[in-house]
């Protein structure tokens, strides 16, 4: 079981890799970015897990939250003083889980608003936590 928690985190690190700057920080760039690698990860799921394979749905879903939880505080203890939260990682949670549930509606129905418009919307929400 523990090998198979470590190749659902390297395969979701791929997409992330694939997706964010090689010297990836908290901006708008990278949050939408990680909404786009949440969703284009968790669809894959919908169509490379075999019937018998989706038992461990729930474990891999876990595991691609807290990815994004353990990069998301990374990059807000990054920040500099004045701009840090009180609690970098209860804002972590908060807009992983965000990130994460946005990637994972949007991965489980057809949606037929273009996915930058899901995006937007998505940051605007997420921003406005943030307040960057």
């Amino acid at each position: 079981m523990a090998r198979a928690v470590d190749v659902i985190s390297d395969a979701f690190r791929q997409e992330l890799r694939r997706r964010l700057p090689d010297s990836p920080e908290l901006s708008e760039a990278t949050l939408k970015a990680l909404v786009l690698a949440s969703r284009e990860y968790l669809s894959g799921l919908n169509t490379a897990c075999s019937r018998t394979d989706r038992q461990f749905r729930l474990l891999i879903e876990a595991r691609v939250q807290g990815e994004l939880y353990e990069l998301l505080v990374g990059w807000i203890e990054a920040l500099p003083e004045g701009r840090q939260p009180p609690n970098p990682g209860v804002t972590a949670s908060v807009v992983s889980w965000a990130i994460f549930g946005v990637g994972l509606q949007w991965s489980r129905y057809e949606v037929t608003v273009p996915a930058e418009e899901i995006v937007d919307r998505a940051f605007s929400v997420i921003v406005e936590g943030l307040r960057l």
